[in-house]
């Protein structure tokens, strides 16, 4: 692959990082701003409506237990910081790919690991709030025939949009870095060949 098709793909990526990075940080900002304007006593009472409505025990669910903890909310506001950073370092890079220069990956590096922090987050997160749907799907069994199979059919649904959000969150920076080491090979291969 010659440089030039290497730095035409890298500026492509990059926009595709950068706009995909904008838009997620405008629902960050927004999803935070949500946590700050609910009235969480509302949303309690519309829990335990449904939970009555499943046939679900509402018994120990509080404010708490379904606000964000403050941990939570901070970490949020960090994770959207860094995240405007490393839109800011892809946005530097631009200039760079533009004159043909060296790209730093701190910003794609960045960004994977704030990934696999909320994977792993989410994670922990659903292992600690399992009792809500261990119930939920115990009284699945009870309901009507076709609704299990509707249930199944969203599940599926959700999975696969779910895998098509994660490929677009993974494939720019995964790139970005193959193409940077990609230049990194072809730049020392045209030093040793002047050597």
């Amino acid at each position: 692959m010659t440089k030039e098709k290497i730095f035409k793909k890298m500026k492509t990526w990059n926009n595709i990082f950068v706009v995909y990075g904008i838009i997620t940080t405008i629902f960050s900002v927004l999803g935070l701003m949500k946590i700050f304007t609910t009235d969480w006593e509302s949303v309690l009472e519309i829990q335990k409506q449904s939970n009555e409505a499943l046939g679900i025990s509402s018994a120990g669910l509080t404010i708490e237990s379904i606000k964000p903890s403050t941990f939570m909310t901070v970490m949020s506001i960090l994770i959207i910081l860094v995240t405007i950073y490393t839109i800011y370092m892809a946005i530097k890079n631009k200039e760079n790919i533009s004159n043909e220069q060296k790209v730093n990956n701190l910003p794609y590096i960045i960004y994977l690991i704030l990934l696999v922090y909320g994977f792993i987050s989410s994670f922990i997160n659903s292992k600690t709030n399992l009792s809500p749907i261990t119930s939920m799907t115990s009284s699945m069994t009870s309901m009507p025939e076709g609704l299990p199979t509707v249930a199944v059919v969203i599940l599926v649904f959700i999975i696969v949009f779910a895998g098509l959000l994660l490929f677009l969150n993974i494939a720019p920076s995964v790139k970005m870095l193959r193409l940077n080491k990609k230049l990194d090979k072809l730049n020392d291969d045209n030093i040793t060949e002047e050597v």
